[in-house]
C-alpha cells in the first residue's frame, strides 16, 4: 500500500484521488468491520463499559447521548439498542 504524503503543489486531482481511495477502503468488508469494532470499543471506553449507552452512541452519535444524559428519545435508537441487547442475552 502506497503512503500518501502532502507535497508542495499538490492539486485538486490529488485530493480527489485520496477521497476516492478512502471510499474504496470503506467498501472492503474486513476494513469496514474492523473500523466499526474499533469505534464501538472507543464508545465502550467512553461510557465505562455501559453497553446501552455505547450502542445508543453508535446509532445516534455520542453528542445525542451526552445531550440526553442517556439513551436519546429517538425511537430508531431505542429500538436498535433494545434489539442488540436482546441478542446479547
Amino acid at each position: 500500500r502506497r503512503l500518501e504524503t502532502w507535497r508542495p503543489g499538490a492539486d485538486a486531482t490529488d485530493a480527489r484521488y485520496r477521497r476516492r481511495a478512502q471510499r474504496q477502503r470503506c467498501l472492503r468488508p474486513k476494513q469496514n468491520i474492523s473500523a466499526g469494532a474499533k469505534y464501538l470499543k472507543q464508545l465502550l471506553d467512553k461510557y465505562k463499559g455501559d453497553n446501552k449507552l455505547a450502542l445508543a452512541a453508535y446509532n445516534a452519535g455520542p453528542a445525542a447521548v451526552d445531550a440526553a444524559s442517556g439513551v436519546p428519545d429517538i425511537q430508531e435508537t431505542r429500538d436498535y439498542v433494545d434489539a442488540i441487547l436482546k441478542k446479547l442475552k
